[in-house]
């Protein structure tokens, strides 16, 4: 872990990313992103991201996604909206990485989303008050978001599968 400034970064020594065994590290990343405690809350959530996002490793992340199914469960069900928007945020960089890993992801969709029915309409209405927080994005904002990201990624069968577990969700696609 490098502290650079205000700015912390995961960096790996003495290896490339591309080079490391996806099926046992992503898998353990993933089920780190439970965790609430420091340091080992920043190494599952970097860790998780670094190895999704690193050029050219899409197949590699193809194959682990029936690994992630559990680790991303457990992590969905603890009902720890911090844990919620950490897990929401690594499902959306999975579900968005390419066509097939979002078209992969949608059989999991039954096992995965029935613990976000209960924040589904977690918005903040306020009427005509000042919400001071609103640049950091609200709870529902961010499920919504990740919802739209896995619906325009899942391919056809993903609005079936997403208002089967999510009958509050409206579909992304059909205001474009």
């Amino acid at each position: 872990m490098i502290i650079q400034g205000a700015v912390t970064t995961l960096k790996f020594k003495g290896v490339e990313i591309s080079a490391l065994d996806y099926h046992h590290y992503l898998p353990l990343f993933v089920s780190g992103l439970r965790e609430e405690e420091e340091p080992y809350r920043f190494l599952a959530e970097e860790g998780s991201l670094r190895l999704i996002s690193e050029p050219g490793c899409e197949g590699k992340v193809l194959a682990t996604v029936p690994q992630l199914i559990i680790p991303l469960k457990d992590a969905l069900g603890t009902h720890v909206e911090k844990v919620i928007i950490r897990t929401m945020r690594v499902l959306t960089e999975l579900a968005g990485l390419s066509p097939s890993i979002g078209a992969a992801l949608v059989p999991f969709y039954r096992q995965l989303l029935p613990p976000l029915n209960p924040y589904m309409g977690k918005d903040v209405n306020l009427g005509d008050g000042i919400d001071y927080g609103q640049r950091f994005g609200h709870f529902g904002e961010k499920i919504t978001a990740c919802l739209e990201t896995l619906e325009v990624n899942g391919g056809p069968d993903a609005l079936v599968n997403l208002k089967y577990c999510l009958p509050l969700y409206e579909s992304a696609l059909m205001f474009q």
